[in-house]
């Protein structure tokens, strides 16, 4: 069976991505695995008393299960597994991605830029530079279904790859361009 992971950060931006989501799943008869991790650095940090330290992060993580415990009433016609941590990110999303052998990571892009981006970084671009499967980065509101797909490689091995890769998420009636794109030198 298909598995496609989804991060979920709580915030409205990545909610947007749930019926492309849950659609996608539908459609190729996926598990769509829901998953929020939440930094310790970004809820503020360690604090000084390890009996605070536990208790901080029991509560962070049980109002992150709370938010993800609504995700399989509101979408009862996916088969929709749901996880839930505290650590890094970047890492234990593609742990997961490896653990589950996931064929597919799908994030929302939240459409940062400039100065929140330099400080924060993307979480979706480091996650596609170390994931065991494709990354697809959706903005939100996107159409269930991609009628035009444009796919730029290069010389690479793995660029040439990344069509045949693709095909297995694309409708029969979806339009594919690559785009080989080189130096002008």
């Amino acid at each position: 069976m298909m598995k496609i992971l989804l991060p979920l950060d709580g915030n409205p931006k990545s909610e947007t991505i749930l019926p492309f989501a849950v659609n996608l799943a539908l459609r190729r008869e996926a598990e769509l695995i829901a998953v929020r991790v939440m930094d310790p650095v970004a809820l503020g940090g360690e604090p000084l008393a390890p009996l605070v330290s536990e208790n901080f992060y029991r509560d962070v993580v049980a109002g992150g299960e709370e938010y993800l415990a609504t995700l399989p009433a509101r979408y009862p016609d996916v088969n929709l597994r749901t996880i839930c941590q505290v650590g890094f990110p970047r890492e234990l999303i593609r742990e997961l991605a490896e653990r589950e052998k996931c064929d597919l990571i799908v994030f929302a892009s939240h459409g940062h830029s400039g100065l929140v981006r330099w400080i924060w970084g993307s979480l979706a671009e480091g996650v596609s530079r170390v994931a065991p499967c494709p990354v697809l980065l959706v903005r939100g509101h996107m159409p269930l279904h991609f009628h035009n797909v444009l796919i730029p490689i290069d010389s690479s091995a793995v660029s040439a790859s990344v069509a045949e890769r693709v095909s297995p998420f694309l409708e029969a009636d979806s339009n594919i361009t690559v785009l080989h794109c080189a130096d002008a030198k």
